[in-house]
């Protein structure tokens, strides 16, 4: 496999695969608005400690065939950290693409790279992104079926959008469905055909037993909604943007004291005026 230090992106880049880089963006339980793990994204720092988004760098690394190449390297980077940081109960997702998932081996590839990192399969999840249409469905379908036995979550990312369709999800093992960021936009535009929508996509989710995760958070009020319609799970920026791998112990210690504080607070009895 060509090395990711070798490949021709179109753009400045680093001499080595340090290149790229693992960011780390939060989920948080609707109920609770705690953190309960991480989706994993890929960055890719250029001269000059420019950080350039998937769409500038992924058309080549796909074209190159060097997913997989990248999966496992974010997979060093996020588990190293979030070991490191003794959180024993925080969980981390990675994007998986049609093409990978269609791919021979693939799921024996990651079981074997997660017994190397040391971390239990329960506290990864793989999310199958809407990018292509499922290729080989029995490759796809033994893949998904060997993650889910070594305890691996499954979601269908962006649902409603794109080639994240019913059929989809009624042909794949999934334990999670992440709502396009369109459907949850709806919350806050007073639309009641969009509601609709996705009232009946979160039942959907209930009656098949999947947990729910709302993406594209933005606002407060987008939050209180998901907590009176039973949502499970909420990312977006109103909980924290992407951030560097190595900046995951700072962010939790800083999240466990906001926590403490709210929790204080609430514990504090009102003295009656005077």
């Amino acid at each position: 496999m060509t090395s990711l230090s070798a490949l021709p992106l179109p753009f400045p880049r680093l001499p080595d695969s340090g290149g790229l880089c693992a960011y780390l963006q939060p989920k948080v339980a609707v109920a609770s608005a705690r953190v309960y793990g991480f989706e994993v994204l890929a960055r890719w720092r250029a001269e000059k400690g420019a950080m350039l988004l998937p769409g500038e760098f992924l058309p080549a690394i796909r074209q190159a065939g060097l997913l997989d190449g990248m999966l496992l390297e974010l997979m060093e980077q996020a588990i190293a950290a979030l070991l490191a940081s003794g959180a024993a109960d925080l969980r981390l997702s990675f994007n998986l693409e049609a093409e990978q998932f269609a791919r021979p081996g693939l799921a024996a590839l990651l079981a074997q790279k997660l017994e190397e990192l040391g971390i239990e399969p329960q506290r990864i999840t793989f999310e199958l992104t809407e990018t292509s249409p499922l290729q080989g469905l029995g490759v796809s379908l033994e893949n998904a079926l060997r993650l889910r036995e070594l305890g691996c979550g499954l979601a269908i990312d962006d649902f409603g959008c794109g080639h994240s369709t019913l059929q989809r999800l009624v042909e794949m093992p999934f334990t999670e469905l992440k709502l396009d960021r369109h459907l949850v936009t709806s919350l806050l535009s007073g639309d009641p055909r969009r509601l609709i929508v996705l009232r009946h996509a979160l039942a959907l989710g209930r009656e098949l037993g999947l947990k729910v995760i709302a993406e594209g958070v933005e606002d407060p009020g987008q939050l209180r909604q998901l907590q009176q319609m039973d949502c499970d799970a909420a990312q977006g920026y109103l909980f924290g943007k992407p951030m560097p791998a190595s900046r995951l112990d700072a962010f939790l210690r800083a999240d466990a004291q906001r926590r403490n504080a709210s929790t204080a607070a609430t514990r504090t009895p009102v003295r009656p005026a005077q």
